[in-house]
């Protein structure tokens, strides 16, 4: 009983802790810095400095990685130099982003260094930061804010107290940081307004809540994905920007890393081990890696008569290229998907006053891609067609009032996966039945 009573006299002694999981208190004593503290290695981001790479406002980004971490107290990147000394990176204001391991911060010049936390069209961003709680009055007591100037790296003749806190961002295609609010949400997705505001009515969402930004984010981006006209959905590649720094850099390539792969050539029956696989995006081609970690494409691509990247099928067309096999049957589901270029198509469409305003402005030099997916229909000898109507009852030609009613009773869209998917998986079950 006394244990309990001593338990619960501790809780009243700080109220000004959040509910559930108290914060963690950090106090800088009087007449010390930082470094002094046992506390010290917590105002980083990460617990070991990790390799990384600087991208500079030009572009640039040196070849040679360092040592980098984030310091959360002085919101500064700080790196270690081959001396093992810890230094503040200089020049900051020409620093654009910053990669560390897989995390990259972009550095806003009102907000400073902003962790991207998703890679969707528009993203999430965290700024993690420490917040100054006042000055430490005893035991018992909550700090008493005296001033909002916090002099980070001067000694002081009081014991301040901080905790861990956290700012949201949304980051736009052309890499501006944002304060997450209602407003600036309404502005990048201005065609959802509506359903955004009854989304955050309905669940009740904060904008000040990691789990509520993200589930807002989801169903927006989600939105501007089922309209391929929605300027959200297009990727920007600005003038002589690297590829590293690139947000949707992962979407160059169809899968996140090099595989096993299988070819089999049109003058074999089996397949033959090769190097690691990818398919490329942006030049429709198939790349293979080699033990340097050089890529390069393959060659006598037009002999090749189909592969596996890990256990992805594709079927090589001479005229329409790679098809991904999505589903095997009788009769096959593939896509063929590539990165197309489409700044002509923005320009006659802006001239038409038909084009969505989009947030970002391009530059000479500038790239717009937007995802194109094409489906087709493969037969049992691998020949390519494309999916429509006729392909289909073309191929199971027996069951053709079956399927005739199938299409009145179902509104299929042959350009959707959903629905070519559902209408193959009933093609099959009338074969199989004969």
């Amino acid at each position: 009983m006394k244990a309990l009573f001593c338990f619960a006299l501790l809780l009243l002694l700080f109220p000004f802790h959040a509910q559930g999981q108290p914060d963690q208190l950090y106090k800088l004593e009087l007449r010390k810095e930082v470094h002094q503290m046992p506390w010290r290695d917590s105002v980083y981001r990460f617990a070991h400095f990790l390799p990384g790479k600087i991208t500079f406002d030009n572009n640039f980004t040196p070849d040679q990685q360092v040592m980098l971490n984030y310091n959360t107290y002085f919101e500064h990147m700080y790196l270690v130099n081959k001396k093992g000394d810890t230094l503040q990176v200089k020049d900051y204001s020409l620093v654009k982003m910053v990669t560390i391991g897989e995390v990259n911060f972009i550095n806003d010049p009102q907000h400073g260094y902003v962790e991207v936390v998703t890679r969707t069209p528009v993203a999430l961003g965290i700024k993690h930061n420490f917040i100054l709680l006042g000055e430490d009055m005893g035991i018992g007591k909550p700090p008493l804010l005296k001033t909002s100037t916090d002099f980070r790296g001067v000694r002081i003749d009081y014991t301040r107290v901080y905790r861990k806190g956290e700012e949201f961002y949304f980051i736009d295609i052309n890499n501006a940081t944002h304060k997450a609010t209602l407003a600036v949400l309404n502005k990048l997705f201005p065609n959802y307004k509506e359903d955004i505001k009854t989304l955050v009515k309905a669940r009740d969402l904060n904008f000040r809540r990691k789990e509520d930004l993200l589930t807002l984010l989801a169903f927006c981006n989600g939105k501007v994905a089922s309209h391929p006209s929605d300027t959200t959905r297009l990727l920007l590649w600005k003038a002589h920007q690297p590829a590293a720094s690139l947000w949707w850099r992962d979407s160059l390539r169809r899968f996140p890393s090099f595989m096993e792969g299988r070819i089999t050539y049109r003058s074999q029956r089996t397949a033959a081990s090769v190097d690691h696989l990818n398919y490329n995006l942006l030049t429709g081609e198939m790349e293979s890696i080699g033990q340097a970690g050089d890529t390069s494409t393959l060659k006598n691509q037009q002999e090749i008569r189909s592969l596996f990247i890990d256990d992805f099928l594709y079927y090589h067309d001479a005229a329409k290229g790679y098809i991904e096999v999505l589903m095997q049957g009788p009769l096959s589901l593939g896509e063929h998907s590539r990165l197309k270029m489409i700044n002509d198509e923005l320009s006659a469409e802006a001239r038409a006053g038909s084009a969505p305003t989009p947030y970002f402005v391009l530059k000479p030099g500038d790239r717009v891609y937007r995802k194109e997916v094409a489906y087709y229909l493969i037969d049992k000898d691998a020949r390519v067609y494309p999916a429509t109507k006729d392909v289909l009852i073309h191929s199971f030609y027996s069951q053709r009032n079956k399927i005739e009613d199938y299409l009145k009773a179902n509104d299929v869209d042959f350009k959707n996966e959903s629905d070519l998917r559902a209408l193959l998986s009933f093609c099959y079950q009338l074969s199989a039945k004969k």
